[in-house]
């Protein structure tokens, strides 16, 4: 059965030749930086205070970054950028794409090979319990996401040499997916992140999405956690 898809789902292959804006330096936002170089792209940068990114030459958001934002065709943001600030309702308004990196891995892989866990809490132990027992197994494993590196940093073995990829999500990331792997899993729900979400109940909503992506046959959640269970529906 094909997957019930986006009208446009980018991968990072996706953006050569693009207009590309990398909008936050974190910590996945220079890994964004570093990929998108590795394809011979180079992206305009843009940070909400770009005084303190000595090493790079970044446009301010409030500044000029917004018009460079607008100029392009795919932003990529870091995920601790709200998807419920005014700019991205502005640039997705303008036809502008506005994606996260891990979104851009998972739609250009074989998401067979994938396991992606979110959780309020225990989502790093079960990750890290995944990849043990994987490797267990005799396979070749890589953890990471929110876990460690991202799995399309420039030191991430390549995608072949891995048997299975045990990704752990946060909410942040999760809102950013396109799409997702057969199976996935949620070890727990509580309300954490509301600043970032707008409220508990959008929170829940968006933290479970993960779930009902495209790609996704077998969601498991914990029946130990009271709240999910009570939002099962969501799943």
């Amino acid at each position: 059965m094909p997957e019930n898809l986006p009208e446009r789902v980018w991968s990072w292959d996706d953006l050569v030749g693009r207009r590309v804006v990398v909008w936050g330096l974190g910590t996945e936002g220079r890994a964004n930086l570093r990929r998108a170089r590795s394809l011979g792209i180079e992206p305009v940068v843009v940070d909400d205070a770009p005084k303190r990114v000595a090493d790079e030459v970044a446009l301010a958001t409030d500044g000029d970054g917004m018009a460079a934002m607008l100029a392009a065709d795919v932003v990529i943001k870091t995920p601790g950028i709200s998807r419920r600030r005014p700019e991205v309702a502005r640039l997705e308004a303008a036809g502008v794409a506005v994606v996260g990196g891990l979104g851009l891995w998972l739609a250009g892989v074989d998401r067979s090979k994938v396991l992606v866990i979110t959780g309020t809490k225990g989502k790093s132990t079960t990750t890290a319990i995944a990849a043990h027992l994987a490797a267990g197994l005799g396979l070749s494993v890589f953890a990471g996401g929110n876990l460690g590196s991202p799995p399309f940093d420039l030191d991430a073995p390549a995608f072949d040499e891995v048997d299975l990829w045990v990704i752990e999500a946060s909410s942040y990331q999760v809102c950013d997916l396109q799409v997702a792997p057969p199976v996935v899993a949620v070890t727990s729900l509580s309300p954490d992140h509301l600043p970032w979400h707008g409220s508990e109940a959008q929170y829940y909503a968006e933290k479970l999405s993960l779930c009902t992506l495209p790609g996704v046959r077998v969601a498991i959640a914990s029946a130990d956690s009271p709240l999910l269970v009570e939002h099962a529906a969501l799943m």
